[in-house]
């Protein structure tokens, strides 16, 4: 092959390592987002909390928002993310070979994964966040814990799609921006955290997260949309009937919570809260699947051979589970 090539190039080592660095060096600085965050509330949290007085629960509330609480958020920003950026490869191939209708496909499909799948997540668990942190850490100051998991919960969204919508910015030759939309982001944070903790106590640091990975997520956004003219309107559809869809899995667990609370104490049993928290996925996620499934907003975003697929594969180890019953 090296004797019938037609065109020779004489690439240097170094021009090699720079080109894999400016690729690299931002994705791998975007990745630190999480890490980042949770710093600036190292350096802040504590102090503000002094201020307002809430120095007896401060160490607590650092706890359960950074470590306790962070951990489960990110189980369905992991799995989301995963599944998005398994489409980035091909994503870049359709971007080098200027297929931009294709591209736009390949973008929303990216976007709508993370949705469909991490919004329905985080509204499930703030309306468990009471069983889930109860039956998964105890239910020592479950007063504390509970609203702050249950407003954490909302964060998931947004990390998800900073980590899908800068690799996007990755395939379409933006990497660059993705870092300074990063630094905007974390630049409020540093600014507001303590004004924020000291306007609505710790959950003020949640909020400040909040609208910090908002403004991240809406930059890299932006940025899509400039250099491709990116159209976000089936996405914002598909988004929109996500949100009632997961407004009536809420309600749906809301009258749940309220029904097996009258025989099920489980803000004061931990073995009632692991009842209720495996009662309320089982439900609540039957609820939105169905909906999703029934509105065939699952094969519009996954295809049909996927969803066809995933319904066999249930229904055998539902057969398998009734077999051995």
């Amino acid at each position: 092959m090296e004797q019938q090539q037609k065109a020779t190039h004489h690439i240097s080592t170094a021009s090699l390592f720079r080109e894999l660095f400016s690729y690299a060096g931002p994705f791998v600085i975007v990745s630190l987002a999480i890490p980042l965050l949770q710093l600036i509330d190292q350096y802040t949290f504590n102090r503000a909390m002094i201020d307002i007085a809430q120095a007896n629960i401060a160490e607590f509330a650092f706890q359960v928002i950074n470590f306790s609480g962070q951990k489960l958020v990110i189980i369905p920003v992991t799995l989301a993310t995963g599944l998005s950026l398994a489409i980035l490869p091909a994503l870049t191939s359709s971007f080098t070979n200027n297929n931009i209708q294709l591209l736009f496909k390949q973008i929303n499909q990216a976007l709508q994964i993370v949705v469909v799948l991490v919004i329905p997540a985080a509204v499930g668990l703030a309306s468990l966040a009471y069983p889930a942190y109860g039956s998964l850490y105890g239910l020592d100051r479950i007063n504390i814990s509970g609203p702050l998991l249950a407003w954490e919960a909302s964060i998931a969204l947004f990390l998800a799609l900073i980590t899908v919508t800068s690799s996007i910015l990755q395939g379409i030759n933006q990497q660059n921006y993705a870092v300074i939309s990063l630094l905007a982001g974390l630049l409020f944070k540093v600014l507001f955290n303590i004004q924020f903790i000291h306007m609505f106590g710790a959950k003020g640091a949640i909020f400040a997260t909040v609208i910090a990975t908002l403004i991240t997520v809406a930059l890299n956004i932006w940025r899509m949309q400039q250099a491709i003219q990116f159209p976000l309107k089936q996405t914002i559809k598909r988004m929109m009937l996500v949100i009632i869809f997961s407004t009536i899995m809420a309600i749906v667990l809301w009258i749940y919570k309220l029904i097996v609370g009258t025989f099920l104490p489980y803000e004061e049993s931990r073995t009632a809260a692991t009842i209720v928290l495996f009662g309320g996925v089982v439900i609540g996620g039957g609820v939105y699947l169905w909906l999703a499934q029934v509105s065939t907003l699952l094969e519009h975003i996954f295809g049909n051979d996927v969803v066809h697929a995933t319904l066999q594969k249930i229904s055998s180890m539902r057969k398998r589970v009734f077999h051995r019953s």
